[in-house]
C-alpha cells in the first residue's frame, strides 16, 4: 500500500512539472502573438489572427481594447466583452486591464461549447514610456525598466524632450567627430601649415587653461565619445550572432571600454590643461593607501554611487526592492541612497549596500495586499495605494477612465459591488477603484 502511495504521489508531482512546463510554453506562444499584433496593425482582423494561430499552433486569438471589449478574433464569438460578474469564467481576465502582465487559468469546459479550453492572457506593452512621480511632487516620463535594457531604440516621438535633445547632441557631436578625423587625414590637403587646426592639433601651444586647451579637449571628447559608440554598436550586433555567451561576453566588454574610455579622456584633459598626470597618478597611489586604512568603507560607498548612476541599474522616482524594502526612489547620493516606501517611511541605505535590486518601474503595476476590502466592512475605510491605478466612473473594468493614483496615495473609500470601492475624488465627483490594489492602513 505504501509503494502504492509513493506511486501515485510520484505521478502526481509529474503532472504538476508537466502542467508547468505546458503553460510556460504556451504563455511563451501567447507573449510573442501579442508582440507581434502590437507592432503590426494589419494583422488586427479575422484572416490575419486565423493565419498567426496556426502559426504558433493555438486555437483562437482574441484582442481586447482597454475596456474588455474584442477588438479582432478568429474565433467566431467576436462580440464579446469581459464580464463583471466573478462568477464568470472571463472575469478574472479583468485584471489584465488593472496592469498584470500576464494570467493562466487552468482548463475548464467553456462556458458556451462546454469543451475544454485553456485561456491564457496577456498584456501588451505598448507604452515603453512610463509617467513617474518626483520627490518635489513633479510627474516625469521615464523608459520603463525592462526597456532601458532592450537594444531596440525608441522611435522619435516615443522619446521625452530631454531625450530628443540628448539624441540631436549625440549626433552633432558625431558629425564634430567626424569632420575632426576628416581634418586630421587629410589636414595636408585641405589645412596650411600655419592654420589654427594644426596649431591645436599639433599641442605646440602652451598647456593651461586658455582657449586652445578648451578646444582640443572638445576634440577629444567628441572623437572618444563617438569612437566608444561605434564600438558597443558592433558589439550588439556580435552579440546577437554570438547567442547567450556572446551577449554576456559582449556586455561586459562594452561596460569595460566605456569606463576605460571616460578615465583615459579625463587623464588626456588634465594634462592639456597644465595638471602634472604623472604626479597626479602617484598622489593617487599615497592617497590610497592612506584611505585603504582610514575611510575604506566612504570610498566603497562613493564608487558604488558612481558605478549606480553610470549603470543606470535604478533612476530617481523608480520604484524598486532592495532586501526587503519597497519604495519609489526619492534620491541616489554620493554615499546612500534614499527608498521611500508606501507609508511615507524613508529608508537610508549606504550604495556599497545596495545588492540583489529588484527594479519594479513598469507601465502599469500591482501588488498583492494582505487586507483586502470587502462589502462587509465598515461603510468608510483608510487605504494606501499600493502602485498606480486608473480611476474609473463607475464599478467596472469596462468603464471610463477619469484619472489615476498614484503609489502611496491615501484615500478614505466605501465598499461597493463586485469588489470595486466608491470614494470622493479632490473634486467632488465619485470615483471607483478595484480593491485588489488597495490595502486598509488602519
Amino acid at each position: 500500500m505504501e509503494d502504492v502511495e509513493k506511486t501515485i504521489q510520484r505521478y502526481e508531482n509529474r503532472a504538476e512539472e508537466l502542467a508547468e512546463q505546458y503553460n510556460e510554453w504556451y504563455l511563451n506562444k501567447c507573449q510573442i502573438a501579442a508582440y507581434i499584433v502590437e507592432h503590426n496593425d494589419k494583422l488586427v482582423n479575422k484572416d490575419k489572427l486565423a493565419e498567426l494561430a496556426d502559426i504558433l499552433q493555438i486555437y483562437n486569438i482574441f484582442v481586447f481594447d482597454k475596456n474588455g471589449t474584442v477588438e479582432a478574433t478568429n474565433s467566431s464569438f467576436n462580440n464579446f466583452t469581459l464580464s463583471q460578474d466573478p462568477e464568470d469564467q472571463s472575469y478574472e481576465f479583468n485584471k489584465l486591464l488593472m496592469g498584470v502582465d500576464y494570467l493562466i487559468q487552468e482548463a475548464q469546459p467553456d462556458e458556451v461549447s462546454e469543451e475544454f479550453y485553456q485561456y491564457i492572457g496577456v498584456e501588451e506593452e505598448d507604452d515603453r514610456m512610463i509617467n513617474v512621480v518626483l520627490p518635489d511632487g513633479r510627474v516625469k516620463q521615464t523608459e520603463s525598466a525592462a526597456s532601458r535594457w532592450m537594444s531596440i531604440a525608441l522611435k522619435w516621438d516615443e522619446k521625452t524632450p530631454e531625450q530628443q535633445i540628448a539624441t540631436v547632441v549625440k549626433f552633432l557631436i558625431g558629425i564634430l567627430a567626424v569632420a575632426i578625423c576628416l581634418g586630421v587625414v587629410f589636414r595636408e590637403a585641405i589645412f596650411q601649415k600655419d592654420s589654427i587646426f594644426n596649431y591645436i592639433v599639433d599641442g605646440g601651444w602652451e598647456k593651461g587653461v586658455n582657449i586652445f586647451a578648451v578646444t582640443a579637449s572638445i576634440m577629444i571628447i567628441a572623437v572618444v565619445m563617438t569612437g566608444t559608440e561605434i564600438v558597443k554598436r558592433i558589439l550588439k550586433l556580435l552579440a546577437s550572432v554570438f547567442g547567450a555567451r556572446g551577449e554576456t561576453v559582449c556586455r561586459l566588454i562594452s561596460s569595460f571600454i566605456k569606463y576605460v574610455a571616460i578615465v583615459a579622456m579625463l587623464y588626456y584633459c588634465f594634462a592639456l590643461f597644465g595638471v602634472d598626470t604623472a604626479t597626479l597618478l602617484a598622489s593617487a597611489g599615497i592617497l590610497s593607501i592612506a584611505i585603504s586604512l582610514g575611510a575604506k568603507d566612504m570610498v566603497g560607498d562613493i564608487l558604488a554611487g558612481l558605478f549606480i548612476i553610470f549603470e543606470g541599474e535604478f533612476r530617481v522616482g523608480d520604484i524598486v526592492m532592495i532586501g526587503d524594502w519597497r519604495g519609489t526612489v526619492l534620491e541616489i547620493g554620493v554615499r546612500t541612497t534614499k527608498i521611500e516606501d508606501g507609508s511615507k517611511n524613508i529608508k537610508i541605505i549606504r550604495n556599497s549596500n545596495v545588492t540583489d535590486v529588484i527594479n519594479m518601474t513598469k507601465r502599469s503595476s500591482y501588488a498583492f495586499c494582505d487586507d483586502y476590502l470587502k462589502p462587509e466592512l465598515p461603510q468608510t475605510m483608510s487605504c494606501t495605494v499600493k502602485s498606480a491605478l486608473n480611476i474609473h466612473s463607475g464599478a467596472g473594468a469596462d468603464t471610463p477612465v477619469i484619472g489615476t493614483l498614484k503609489h502611496g496615495d491615501k484615500i478614505k473609500v466605501s465598499a461597493d459591488e463586485n469588489d470595486w470601492l466608491r470614494f470622493t475624488m479632490e473634486d467632488g465627483t465619485i470615483g471607483y477603484v478595484w480593491d485588489e490594489y488597495m490595502a486598509v492602513v488602519e
